[in-house]
């Protein structure tokens, strides 16, 4: 099933709290772009927050969501791919969230089970690890899928998932593969974003130098960060009730 062809979801979200990391990832839920650390009103009692990259970030964004009065938790947006063949533009909707600590927090059953019914082929339902540093390498993306057996990888999940625990509201993760476990990313990259994806590009240039292979890594980052980001719109406009 492509992309295009995603059915409607019995499940609209109404009155949760969406937690989106980049201003990028958030702008798939709404028509004007939000600006970092900003909280809005999406209609239905639903609200998305843009906290930054982070446990912290994210877990301060998730509390700033629920005192707003939000009854549920989503951690929204991409994510780097753990298994192999998870292409760019992948659907993974969490069961689980993982820490290198060894935690494990669950998501709620409803509209988690939905999505994957509706979505099969385009949407894979498994764990999703959250760390706390970005991940460049496949081998190191290799190490991790072969220590937890995560589909995927974050920066958030487990701060959301933590604080909905604390409040006793349903949490999901929905998080769309950008990097696949098969592509690294540029090592200079690292160095040369904030802590809303901004990118300092005269670091970056002087990280990336002549190296044409890092030059080429960064082509397709960009390329599949697009295509993670049509995933994510076309999700948003399958959920009941429109996004403003």
């Amino acid at each position: 099933m492509g992309v295009g062809e995603l059915p409607q979801l019995p499940g609209p979200l109404d009155g949760y709290g969406f937690v989106a990391a980049l201003p990028d990832e958030a702008r798939t839920l709404c028509r004007r772009s939000p600006s970092p650390g900003s909280l809005r009103a999406l209609g239905a009692g639903r609200w998305l927050g843009v906290s930054g990259i982070g446990e912290a970030r994210a877990r301060e964004m998730a509390r700033r969501l629920l005192s707003e009065g939000v009854c549920g938790l989503v951690s929204w947006g991409t994510c780097a791919g753990l298994a192999p063949g998870l292409s760019p533009g992948t659907l993974i909707v969490a069961d689980r969230i993982l820490t290198l600590d060894g935690a494990s927090y669950a998501t709620c059953d409803w509209p988690t089970a939905n999505v994957v019914n509706l979505l099969a082929g385009g949407a894979h339902r498994g764990a999703l690890l959250s760390v706390a540093h970005l991940v460049t390498t496949v081998e190191e993306k290799t190490r991790l899928y072969e220590q937890c057996g995560a589909l995927g990888l974050d920066m958030e999940s487990a701060a959301v998932a933590q604080v909905a625990i604390e409040h006793g509201v349903p949490f999901l993760a929905l998080r769309v593969v950008v990097d696949p476990a098969e592509a690294s990313l540029p090592a200079a990259l690292s160095g040369a974003v904030d802590g809303w994806g901004r990118v300092r590009l005269p670091v970056l240039v002087r990280g990336l130098g002549w190296h044409l292979e890092s030059w080429r890594e960064l082509w397709r980052l960009a390329r599949h960060f697009e295509s993670a980001r049509r995933t994510l719109k076309a999700l948003a406009g399958r959920l009941e009730g429109s996004f403003v």
